[in-house]
Order: C-alpha cells, then structure tokens, then sequence
C-alpha cells in the first residue's frame, strides 16, 4: 500500500484498470489450477506418519502442483491472443497476459513449499519466503514503473520475477524433502480431497472478482483502476485476515483426529477474531479517506469509498474460515461448494443492480453481501446439522458482525457532512467504542493479557 503514490503517480486510472483485471485473471487460473490442494495437502500431511512420509506428502503435492501448472500455459500461451481480447479488451496485449500468466503459475507452485514450512512451524522461512519474495518483485516492478517508464509491462515484469524467485526459494528451503519418495498412494488422496474444491475456489472467485468484470463493461475501465486501488487498499486488512487463516487451516486440521475437544478452543479463537479483527476493520472506514487522499493523486481519490467496504469483506473472510472445520471434520465438502454456488449467482445479480446507480460502491457492495451470505449460510448449516466442531454460541460474533453495518453508515455520513480532519476524529472515537463492546466478549485469560501489554505501549509510547 505505501507503493501507491509512485504507483499513482506513474499509472493512469485505465493502466491501473488493466492492473485490475490482469490480478483477477491470475486468481482464477489459480483457484483452477491449484487444484484444491489449500485444503487437501493439510489434512493428507497429518494424517501421514511423521518424518519421511510427510515429506513425501509435501513432495508429492509439489509434483503435481507443477503439472497442473505447465497445463495451464499450455492453454494459456497458444489461446492467448483470444483470450486478451476477452479479458483485457484488446487482443495486443496478448504478450503481458502469458507473462502474468506465467507468474500466477509459480505462484501456483510455491504454494506446496509454503505450507509444508507452515506445517513445520518455521514462521521466520515463512515471512522470508512469502514476504520477501512478494517485496522484490514490487520493488522491480517500482523501477521499471518510475524509472524506465514500462508501465503497466513494467509492474508484470516485476511480479513475474518476484514469482520466480520463491520457487526458488521454495525448493532451497524445502531441499531436505527432495529426497523423500513420491507417494502415489497420497496423490490419489490429494486428488480424491482437493479436486471436489475446485468448484468452490471457481464460485470463490466469482463473488470476489465479478465485480471488477461487470465494472469495465458498465463503467469503463478508469472505474475499475479506481476500483482496484480502493479494493487493494481494503484488503490491507487481508493481512491480518491472511495471516489468521495462514495459522487458523493447520491448527483446526490437527484436530481431525480428535473433534470433540474442538468446540472450546474454536470458540475462543472466533471470539477473539472478531473482536480484534472488527476493531481493525472499523478503523478502515475511520481512516479511509485521509490515507486515500494522502497516498494517492486526485484522480484516484474516489477510491476511498469502498476501502471501508473491501475491508469489511476480507474480515468476513476470516469469520468464514472459522465455520469451516465443521463440513471438514464431517467429511461434507460439498456443503462449502453449494454455498459459494449459491452466493455467486447472487453476487452476479447484485452487480448488475448496484452498478448502474452506485459505480464502484456498487461493486465492494455486492462482494461483501456476498461474503455475508456465505457466513450466514454456513453457520445455518453447521446450527442445523449440529457438527460437533462447531458446537458453541456464535452469539458474540453475530454481534460483533452486525454492528459494523451502522459504524460504517455513520463513518461514511460523518465523510459526507464534515471536513476531513474532524470526521476522522470522531471516527476514531466511534472506533474505540467498538473495541470497548468487543473486548467485553473476549476469554478473561485473553483479556487480561491485552490489560498488561496496553501500560506498557503507552509507556514505551
């Protein structure tokens, strides 16, 4: 995010629509051609005997990982002008959608590598390998961008080598599995547990993406530059999101073999989420039009309109993957791809209804329904069904959820009636309300450890 003022500054609102639709293009290659192993490889690792066949696991998962990958620019690449056309508009652009494409398939590849660090509990390889990566391919993109003026080129270009070098990465941090043995027997279960997901990433993409398409049909594709910055901005609060579910999907899926100690835990930890995640996403919608404004060149400054919303979706995110465990651990997966079927036709008929009459709020509108809808709907099935993974009161988070709705029509009232200055003040004030409700909810342990860190901040302060 703090990229933005070069960014900006550099790229036009349609340069950055491109951006939009070629980042959009790249999930979905990936959520087709990952194969479902986000959820598979977790569940088949622990289920193996530790040491050399968990390796073979992770092995294995890699292997297959690269296949499904080299499949995928053989479509990709031969199709490419036709499918320039169909995603970016203009079949001269075929050149950067192989490059992007390339890149979300080392993407794809470096997924396997990631989560077996994760599995072994080595966070420093993991921010290293995740993180490191990711900041030298922006900071290539930057040069390219600023300095050789390549544009939008220049920010592919950036990514693709940003892309390759966690592979590489990937393979030297995980050399020790190398010599473990392929394991036929797991790629079946690899297969057998992931491939049924695929249908679910696909609907997953639709209630996130669809927005961006529907926006360059209707609106142009300056809106959906502008709408890319504000969604990027809101999805600032996926990394507090991401970095929960990076840790949330193996440590529900280590209790697999033991659900009925689940309930207590899980409740802890949604508890928890909620209230520290909602308090984050409050402050989205405090800060988003200051930091818009200071961030980013006039003719991106309507982004802040959905920064709030964008944000507000990606800590429903979280709220998902918290009802997960219940259909995994009842081997009922098809529930999550019936769900996200059922919210991506909605999210398709809210765009076309909120688009017209509200451009890109209309969008970040529609996608964050959507996530509610998913939420709603699977804790109804989790209630009604009573899996025992989730066999606990969702009553405070319910709360919690709920009381964003009229935080963020009186932050966005406060935008529309106040100067800047004062609005964010009491936007501020809004939001350590909310905090104060939220941390009434929290587990008395977790309380009173934030009670001993908060002295020592403001001392440090």
């Amino acid at each position: 995010m703090l990229t933005l003022p070069i960014f900006t500054r550099y790229l036009s609102p349609e340069e950055f629509g491109t951006i939009a639709l070629l980042i959009a293009f790249g999930l979905v290659c990936r959520a087709i051609f990952g194969l479902g192993f986000g959820v598979s490889t977790g569940i088949v690792y622990f289920r193996a005997a530790v040491g050399d066949a968990q390796s073979g696991v992770a092995k294995t998962a890699f292997i297959l990982t690269v296949l499904a990958s080299l499949a995928l620019l053989a479509i990709v690449v031969p199709s490419a002008p036709t499918l320039s056309w169909l995603v970016l508009g203009g079949s001269n652009l075929f050149g950067m959608l192989i490059l992007f494409t390339i890149a979300a398939a080392l993407q794809n590849m470096l997924q396997p590598a990631l989560m077996r660090i994760q599995f072994l509990k080595k966070p420093f390889r993991y921010v290293i390998l995740s993180t490191g990566s990711a900041m030298i391919g922006v900071a290539v993109a930057l040069w390219l961008v600023a300095v050789e003026g390549r544009g939008v080129s220049g920010w592919v270009e950036g990514t693709l080598i940003g892309a390759l070098l966690g592979v590489i990465g990937g393979v030297l941090f995980n050399r020790d599995a190398i010599r473990a043995p392929v394991d036929w027997r797991a790629a079946r279960e690899l297969m057998r547990l992931g491939l049924p997901v695929v249908p679910s990433l696909g609907f997953m993409f639709v209630v996130q993406n669809s927005g961006t398409y529907t926006l360059q049909h209707l609106a142009g594709l300056d809106q959906v530059g502008i709408y890319g910055i504000g969604l990027n901005m809101g999805l600032a609060m996926g990394l507090f999101a991401g970095a929960f579910f990076t840790a949330w999907t193996p440590f529900f899926q280590s209790y697999a073999t033991h659900p009925a100690d689940a309930p207590p835990v899980f409740r802890q930890v949604a508890v928890s989420y909620a209230a520290i995640g909602g308090f984050l996403a409050v402050l989205f919608f405090t800060f988003a039009k200051p930091v818009t404004v200071l961030l980013t060149e006039p003719e991106f400054h309507d982004a802040y309109r959905i920064v709030g919303i964008a944000a507000f979706g990606q800590y429903l995110l979280g709220v998902w993957g918290i009802l997960l465990p219940g259909i995994y651990f009842a081997s009922k997966t098809y529930v999550q791809t019936a769900v996200q079927a059922v919210t991506a036709v909605i999210v398709v008929g809210l765009n076309f209804v909120l688009i017209p009459t509200w451009g890109i709020e209309g969008a970040a509108l529609a996608m964050s329904i959507g996530m509610l809808t998913m939420v709603v709907l699977l804790a109804a099935v989790n209630r009604i069904k009573g899996y025992q993974a989730m066999a606990f009161s969702l009553i405070p988070v319910t709360l919690l959820v709920t009381l964003m709705v009229p935080v963020a029509l009186l932050q966005r009232l406060l935008d529309e009636a106040l100067t800047l200055v004062p609005a964010t003040i009491i936007g501020v004030g809004i939001a350590v309300l909310y905090a104060g409700v939220g941390f009434r909810f929290l587990e008395p342990p977790i309380r009173r450890r934030l009670m001993a860190f908060i002295p020592r901040v403001s001392k440090s302060a």
